[in-house]
């Protein structure tokens, strides 16, 4: 009986360790995804800061051409104002 229960002792205590070498080599495997997914994390920030600086800079464009176009629409409209009052 002691035999036996050394037995199954040793057969447990290899069933652990086999289990123990899976979960580290699965725990290595899901430290690797963890860092690649973290690299790729920091990566599509850099890009999104990047493309928020670009559609900044195109928004303030884009203001400052409304504004210039805006500003040549109303002097148009002040060209044609004393060229309708001379027709009538």
């Amino acid at each position: 009986m002691c035999d036996s229960a050394l037995t199954r002792l040793e057969e447990n205590v290899a069933g652990i360790l086999q289990l123990l070498k899976r979960l580290q080599a699965e725990n290595g495997e899901l430290k690797s995804t963890v860092q690649r997914l973290t690299d790729d994390l920091e990566e599509l920030r850099k890009e999104t800061r990047v493309k928020g600086e670009t559609i900044r800079r195109f928004e303030a464009e884009r203001s400052d051409i409304r504004s210039r176009v805006e500003k040549i629409m109303r002097k148009v409209a002040a060209l044609e104002k004393p060229g309708k009052e001379a027709r009538t």
